[in-house]
């Protein structure tokens, strides 16, 4: 270990930690740093982040931005921080907005609190409000003397997802180009780039852009890659499963088993993901493996997660079980369609139930699920042709009874 007196190199370990995806290591070794230094707010900072983007301890995160603030209370980057960290844990809204409006009292020329505020809105299901922050910034951004791309990259990202929460998918993904234009390192603009190809049914451009973030990998990846790189295969199988490039599809989930072998007390939506794929083959013991390997906080509460029990469970016929994890899911289904702007996390929800009875020939099943979504995501372009495969099925079967002898 390093001497004592040595704060930056406990610190300069504890960021090695964190590109291995070792997050609890790498808090160890920051807060070795801190003993020797408990003023430095680049330490409590960066504690604060990995407590709120890797761990999602909110309230941890929260005291240690706050500790941070009061040895710098003018910090803009750190009242941001503090602001988003109190949206991401369902806190005092109006707390967060005033973290937002002294960064902008203290420096006003900190144009990233324009984009904190229009990233909240839009986290809110304040998508409008979003939309005008977006506007705001941009509009005061041209009276700088130089363009910062990467300001202008995170204003047209917030727009896009302002747009993508609207329902607005083709002005969405033409601010998410503009963004990657502007920053076209951004990994995180070209995933949502991906998304929103998808919804507008440009499903070759999607692929393309998972292709795209995938090339700069390397083969043998770390940890912390891994899982990244899953999550951008879990994005293209389900494209390819959409547009019916099955075997492409087949060849990404067993590569996002391949990488997630191992992985236990995960949050990770590729595994939940590759779950759905094992229910397709009816391999239920592999199902309820990857179950366990969920983080248990997460597998209780994630609705896709218990959508997926559920189904496992129908098509094993265990009834009670399947109505039960149903009710669960709907509860919270009902829950989320009652807010007043639909968030697209439901999309998934439906979208995966819909394709798992298609697929096993409970197409009336199909045709409610997916009604029912195009309903609060009538421009959704793969729930609408999904359903149209779900009712020609349906009629074919139809027709193939009516045609039986009796």
């Amino acid at each position: 270990m390093p001497p004592k007196s040595n704060a930056q190199t406990y610190y300069q370990l504890g960021n090695d930690a964190v590109s291995q995806g070792r997050y609890d290591d790498a808090l160890i070794l920051y807060h070795q740093a801190l003993e020797i230094e408990p003023q430095n707010t680049e330490f409590l900072c960066t504690i604060g982040n990995i407590l709120m983007t890797n761990l999602y301890d909110y309230q941890a995160a929260i005291r240690y931005y706050e500790r941070a603030l009061r040895i710098k209370s003018k910090d803009p980057n750190i009242l941001c921080s503090l602001g988003d960290c109190i949206i991401l844990s369902g806190g005092d809204r109006a707390q967060a907005f005033r973290c937002y409006e002294d960064a902008l009292h203290f420096h006003p020329d900190f144009f990233q609190a324009h984009a904190c505020c229009a990233w909240a809105y839009g986290h809110c299901g304040e998508y409008e409000k979003a939309l005008t922050a977006c506007d705001t910034f941009l509009a005061r951004a041209q009276s700088l003397p130089h363009v910062n791309f990467g300001l202008y990259a995170c204003a047209y990202k917030a727009k896009g997802i302002a747009y993508d929460g609207l329902g607005q998918y083709e002005d969405a993904c033409l601010c998410f180009m503009q963004a990657h234009e502007y920053n076209p390192q951004d990994e995180e603009i070209q995933k949502n780039l991906v998304v929103t190809k998808f919804a507008c049914g440009e499903y070759s451009g999607a692929i393309a852009c998972c292709d795209e973030i995938l090339s700069r990998y390397p083969e043998a990846v770390d940890a912390a890659e891994a899982v990244e790189v899953a999550g951008v295969l879990s994005d293209k199988a389900l494209i390819c499963y959409i547009s019916e490039r099955f075997e492409l599809a087949k060849g990404c989930w067993y590569s996002i088993d391949r990488l997630s072998s191992g992985v236990t007390s995960s949050r990770s939506l590729a595994l939940v993901n590759l779950s759905y794929f094992f229910i397709l083959q009816k391999n239920f013991e592999r199902v309820n493996e990857i179950f366990s390997r969920l983080d248990p906080f997460f597998a209780q509460n994630d609705p896709l997660v218990m959508q997926g029990r559920a189904l496992s469970a129908e098509l094993q016929q265990k009834t009670d079980e399947a109505q039960a994890y149903f009710a669960q899911v709907d509860r919270i289904i009902q829950s989320l369609v009652q807010r007043k702007h639909k968030p697209p996390e439901l999309i998934r929800l439906y979208l995966s139930r819909g394709l798992v009875y298609g697929i096993f020939g409970y197409h009336e099943k199909a045709i409610q699920i997916l009604s029912q979504a195009l309903e609060n995501y009538p421009n959704y372009v793969p729930l609408q042709q999904t359903l149209e495969k779900a009712v020609l099925a349906c009629d074919a079967a139809s027709s193939s009874n009516l045609l039986m002898p009796k």
